[in-house]
């Protein structure tokens, strides 16, 4: 009995093999994670998409089954790319019911690029603009009660912006202050790679020009505002960052958010260094908006000092270390 998954696949499974695994499941003698084996040698891409899907959200349904569907789905998706270049619209459904089951605490561990690519199969299209804001939204909702991280999800997070952008940030930044104080969290909590940065310059202005007051400072506050391109030495102002300093009604609000950003809450190495390097963007704002010049200045200035004030700390600080080991 607890080798009839593995035995299964060895023969075509027909309408009585899927069958006998629907039985199967449940079983205490049949571990879960022996479902996995219909993941490869081709065996699901042999599989019709109606009776594979039943089976997938029955296998999602059981204890610590959702991987293993996952695994299931990936690879017949990843089948149906390279040999057919379509996906049957029963397992594009499947794919749709697994991502509304999805158990956050669980996403982003080995399974990220899984879930990621069954968004990009799923959430693409006119039609999957809903689920895409659907699993946005409960991002946004498990970050908030610390059900996992960001950092967890950020492939989750750069498909789901890579598919539906606008429908997206929709989810994320929907509601009142307190409701886009979490969209802005999940951005928060990202490593080095940020997601916003596949959102194209033209969807970001037009999602902020639905609602200029407010999703001009949220834009400003979740993309990268600078770009160290290849073969130069000094920052650069990021496409996206010149979109929203030049698009927006009030770019002294934009220009506000990004110089408070110049002052990290969590870095490596020197903060002042940080600091001086990201002031030097302040240089090109001019050729950005000239109306923008004294808010430069007058923050550049400020910046100056505080760098001062860091890089003195810096030093009394390794003053202090290197006297403790000498």
């Amino acid at each position: 009995m607890p080798f009839i998954v593995e035995l299964q696949t060895a023969v075509e499974i027909d309408e009585r093999g899927i069958a006998r695994l629907e039985r199967a499941l449940g079983v205490d003698l049949v571990p879960i994670w022996t479902f996995k084996y219909l993941a490869y040698g081709g065996v699901a891409a042999r599989l019709l998409g109606g009776p594979l899907r039943g089976l997938l959200l029955q296998i999602a349904h059981q204890p610590d089954g959702y991987p293993v569907a996952l695994e299931i789905l990936y690879m017949r998706y990843f089948s149906d790319r390279t040999s057919r270049g379509q996906y049957e619209p029963e397992l594009i459904e499947a794919g749709r019911e697994l991502l509304r089951r999805i158990v956050y605490r669980n996403a982003g561990q080995g399974d990220g690029y899984k879930i990621a690519e069954v968004v990009r199969v799923c959430a693409a299209g006119a039609d999957g603009g809903a689920i895409a804001a659907e699993v946005a939204l409960r991002l946004r909702q498990a970050v908030a009660e610390y059900e996992t991280h960001s950092f967890h999800n950020e492939e989750l997070l750069k498909a789901l912006l890579e598919v539906q952008a606008i429908a997206v940030l929709d989810a994320l930044f929907e509601g009142g202050e307190e409701d886009q104080r979490s969209g802005l969290e999940v951005f928060n909590q990202l490593g080095s790679d940020n997601p916003a940065d596949v959102i194209s310059c033209g969807v970001l202005v037009a999602w902020c020009d639905i609602d200029p007051e407010i999703r001009y400072p949220l834009a400003s506050a979740i993309i990268t505002f600078n770009d160290r391109r290849k073969g130069s030495v000094a920052q650069q102002w990021s496409e996206q960052a010149v979109a929203l300093l030049v698009s927006a009604p009030t770019p002294e609000k934009v220009l506000t958010i990004f110089v408070k950003r110049f002052r990290p809450s969590s870095w490596s190495g020197s903060r002042a260094a940080i600091m001086e390097a990201n002031a030097r963007l302040l240089d090109s704002v001019s050729e950005i908006s000239p109306s923008l010049l004294s808010v430069a200045m007058d923050a550049k200035f400020q910046l100056e000092q505080d760098v001062d004030r860091d890089r003195q700390l810096e030093t009394e600080r390794d003053y202090i270390r290197n006297e403790r080991f000498e």
